[in-house]
């Protein structure tokens, strides 16, 4: 009995100290990012005309809204990211994903659905395209798109078409997210460009319908 008490005050000891090391050298700079994280959305929000909850920035585009957050990492949508989401009630039936292909080499299990050989030359060496309607896909990665994508090749984007923000078993659909996997969410600059990018994906998809 001595034993087992002596090993669950070591156990207690070490959670202690682990729990002050962790207060001592990690909290303050993970609070110091997010500070500067929830600056960056603020300053989004005063230039769009956003409202902030928490550390969520809302965006009103035409006939929807936009999500705009940082997302420290879970199993679902990957590592940290920052992100800008969307929905439209179009197109409810189609789904695709675009995928750097650095994302695909560490973690295959990514893609979601049918590889489509799209494209050629530099945006097909980039990028792996995922989609249930080739077509439709075309369609809508313009070469105007297509080249914005090749532009933002270092933030490593993901882009995918159908399913909420990290809600792998909702059924809604019409979900429009731009994904910045190599930000670390504390430079304005990035947030213009998943916003932008979020938006000409909203005015394409609009385009499509009539």
């Amino acid at each position: 009995m001595e034993t087992f008490w002596l090993f669950a005050l070591i156990f207690v000891c070490l959670c202690l100290l682990t729990w002050v090391f962790n207060q001592i050298f990690f909290a303050p700079s993970e609070n110091v990012h997010l500070r500067i994280v929830n600056e960056c959305l603020s300053k989004q929000a005063l230039k769009r005309g956003g409202t902030m909850s928490g550390n969520v920035l809302v965006i009103p585009h035409k006939r929807t809204e936009l999500t705009v957050s940082y997302n420290e990492g879970v199993d679902e949508v990957g590592p940290a990211h920052i992100y800008a989401t969307h929905r439209t009630e179009l197109f409810h039936d189609k789904k695709f994903g675009i995928y750097y292909w650095k994302e695909l080499f560490l973690r295959p299990a990514t893609l979601a659905g049918s590889r489509l050989e799209l494209f050629e030359e530099e945006f097909g060496t980039t990028y792996i395209v995922s989609g249930n309607d080739l077509p439709f896909v075309q369609s809508v990665l313009t070469p105007e798109i297509r080249g914005k994508i090749l532009e933002l090749a270092s933030a490593w984007p993901r882009i995918e078409f159908g399913r909420p923000h990290g809600s792998v078993l909702s059924r809604e659909r019409g979900w429009l997210t731009v994904i910045f996997q190599g930000s670390s969410g504390v430079l304005e600059a990035d947030y213009d460009r998943v916003i932008e990018m979020a938006i000409l994906f909203y005015e394409r998809l609009e385009a499509l319908k009539r």
